[in-house]
């Protein structure tokens, strides 16, 4: 997670990076960093849970890039935190720091929150484009160095510890990276900006890649609290200037710390000298760390290699309880095909559920998949499990969770038993159960009757399962609108459009085209939407869509989890936000949102029928009442004017522009007007 001010003291000291044109190489991508810095760079909207459609394209259009300079990237992600407890304190600080950024959203205010479903977006394009990926058990730092040093190739990375690591071939900076290709005779490059840590060596009068170790040590990194050196920060009177490097914005300890190595001639002298300046008691245990946090910057061993050719870790994975983890779900994790967050629920029985655009004063986004969840957990902990109930009883995993604005623990109890008081299958089970099985499993736990839901195109199914589930299980309730929104953004992105086509596969090529001019037209909907003293934000909408966006991403975990008995589901097929806010409040501000929808999708024709059909079908599956009944604004609006117009009979004063939208959409298309598509290009 970085060394707090390292970043800014680069920034403050160009001399230590160097431009250079980046071509013909491999490359290896620190996965975590990258789909972050992507989503922000390119400016893909996160204020109504995001876009991911968006994301996917600018994903695409990144590895695009690469591909032109003849880049080879293998992408690396972290696994697990680790049980020392370090990461996941930092982690659990910024999921805090995240409720107020989520607080601030919901109310219409700033502030940057990623999206729950970025990092399943981002590997769903890695599998789309064949790019070789690997996550590892833990942290992924020290296999990204080792690996970089044994192929002689750079890192690309915004993460500060790698300017610790003594890479030969460099660390290429997010932030210093162009991605406009440049076309020469002889290659195609990238102009960006390196750090060579050989630099920062010059500056500190060394070549021992311990005394750079030992720099980011004293100024704290996520092994040791950089706290624990202030009695030698203030009492040993170090050089105020002794090197070239200055430190104008962050802490003028960096430059004065630089400025005293350069005076130490060996590491050992270096250690001696810091330990001095603390107390007798505490001196054994600091040095302890020191070497730990030094030896995790220089004792470098690379598993990955082996990985990238076909082989695998080789280290076994253990449960809280030191019970050997199985072979195949290791390789799971590693491949990318079962997420991490079940390897911290086994490992240390302990998750944090990150904070969506939601409303504060309301339960978690996170309620509502509970059951979920708790099916995963069963799973995961039946390797510790010695089949007894009294054992049962004291398993639980710790859920680190939203409680108004505060993050508070909660343990949860795993689901042992289904409905039928089936027993859960146990983690060692799984590889042995049928397909058929193992989606009756799921289907189970989502409350969705099989039969009823193979008429459905495979590849829909699971989405449809946790549109239904979603519905039953969400508070405050799901509307009609709420679920209006989500079939046609589900449809416009791809995920529901196959039950379309197979309803008009006997259809000619005329309806085919009228059914893509129809996708066209919702694009309008996928516009910023504009806010005023009128027009007031809305995060109540935010919220319910951020209810499905957990109950998505527990059914995508749980399924992945027993090896995938439905097809993958990439959350750019299913959801954007932008769209499901801005559509939702155009359904409320019309008098009949089905007839809407109807002429949307050109009322009579085979594609406004099939999607009618499609409605009701999965409507369906639903038992009766699970809808709640919502009132269209304009209805209300409508019924405010009678009242008026039956007391003063002053027809002359009514509003005569009742059929206009509350979306007021920057980009508005009328669908009964063939060219009103002009007006948008010309706006």
């Amino acid at each position: 997670m970085g060394i707090a001010g390292l970043t800014t003291f680069i920034d403050e000291n160009q001399q230590l990076l160097k431009d250079f044109r980046l071509h013909d190489t491999s490359l290896i991508i620190d996965g975590n960093n990258v789909y972050h810095f992507l989503y922000y760079y390119f400016q893909v909207s996160h204020h109504f849970g995001g876009d991911y459609n968006i994301f996917a394209e600018k994903c695409v259009f990144f590895f695009n890039q690469l591909a032109e300079c003849n880049i080879k990237p293998f992408i690396v992600f972290d696994g697990a935190y680790d049980n020392s407890g370090k990461k996941l304190k930092t982690a659990m600080k910024r999921a805090t720091d995240r409720i107020h950024l989520a607080s601030m959203l919901s109310h219409g205010g700033r502030g940057k929150i990623l999206p729950i479903l970025a990092q399943e977006t981002f590997v769903a394009v890695l599998k789309s484009l064949g790019i070789p990926h690997v996550t590892c058990n833990f942290e992924a730092d020290n296999q990204i160095a080792a690996l970089a040093i044994k192929w002689h190739c750079p890192v690309l990375t915004n993460d500060s510890d790698f300017f610790i690591y003594n890479l030969p071939s460099g660390v290429v900076l997010l932030d210093y990276m162009n991605l406009k290709v440049v076309e020469r005779s002889d290659c195609r490059y990238m102009n960006v900006q390196m750090f060579y840590v050989s630099n920062l060596m010059k500056e500190l009068n060394t070549d021992d890649s311990k005394i750079v170790a030992l720099f980011a040590t004293l100024l704290g990194n996520d092994v040791i609290d950089g706290r624990i050196f202030e009695p030698f920060f203030t009492r040993s009177n170090l050089p105020r200037k002794k090197c070239s490097l200055q430190s104008v914005r962050s802490n003028a300890k960096f430059a004065r710390l630089v400025g005293w190595l350069h005076s130490i001639h060996d590491f050992p002298t270096a250690v001696s000298i810091v330990l001095s300046y603390l107390l007798t008691e505490k001196q054994e245990d600091v040095k302890e760390m020191i070497l730990k946090s030094v030896m995790g910057y220089t004792d470098l061993k690379c598993e990955l290699d082996g990985y990238f050719t076909d082989s695998c870790f080789t280290e076994p994975v253990k449960s809280l309880e030191e019970n050997v983890l199985p072979q195949w779900y290791i390789d799971g994790i590693n491949k990318s095909e079962i997420p991490v967050f079940t390897l911290n629920a086994v490992t240390l029985r302990r998750v944090i559920l990150l904070c969506q655009v939601e409303m504060m004063n309301e339960s978690s986004a996170y309620q509502c998949s509970l059951n979920i969840r708790q099916f995963i957990y069963a799973i995961l902990l039946s390797v510790d499990n010695a089949d007894d109930s009294k054992n049962k009883e004291r398993l639980r995993v710790s859920e680190h969770d939203r409680e108004n604005k505060h993050l508070k623990c909660k343990t949860v109890k795993p689901l042992w038993s289904l409905d039928d008081d089936r027993p859960v299958p146990s983690l060692d089970q799984l590889p042995s159960l049928a397909v058929v099985d193992r989606q009756n499993l799921l289907l189970d736990v989502l409350k969705v009757p099989r039969d009823d839901l193979m008429k459905f195109p495979l590849n829909t199914q699971l989405t449809i399962a946790t549109i239904i589930f979603w519905v039953q299980n969400a508070m405050p309730k799901v509307s009609a609108l709420h679920l209006e929104a989500l079939l046609v953004c589900s449809v416009k992105l791809g995920i529901l459009s196959s039950a379309l086509k197979q309803t008009l596969s006997g259809l000619n090529d005329d309806n085919l085209a009228f059914s893509e001019n129809v996708i066209s037209r919702l694009e309008a909907f996928a516009s910023k939407p504009h806010h005023n003293h009128a027009v007031k934000f809305d995060g109540t909408i935010i919220h319910i869509f951020s209810q499905f966006q957990s109950c998505l991403r527990s059914s995508v975990y749980a399924n992945q989890l027993l090896l995938l008995p439905f097809p993958s589901l990439d959350p750019a097929q299913v959801f954007n936000g932008t769209f499901l806010y801005n559509f939702y409040r155009e359904l409320r501000g019309r008098k009949d949102p089905d007839l809407y929808v109807n002429e949307l999708f050109g009322r009579g024709t085979s594609v406004s029928l099939a999607f009618a059909d499609l409605r009701t079908a999965i409507r369906s599956l639903m038992p009766e009442g699970s809808l709640l009944t919502v009132a269209s604004s304009l209805a209300v609006k409508n019924k405010k004017k009678k009242k008026i117009k039956e007391a003063d009979h002053k027809q002359n004063n009514i509003d005569v522009f009742e059929t206009k939208s509350e979306c007021e959409l920057a980009t508005y298309c009328d669908i009964n007007n063939k060219f009103s598509c002009l007006e948008i290009e010309d706006n």
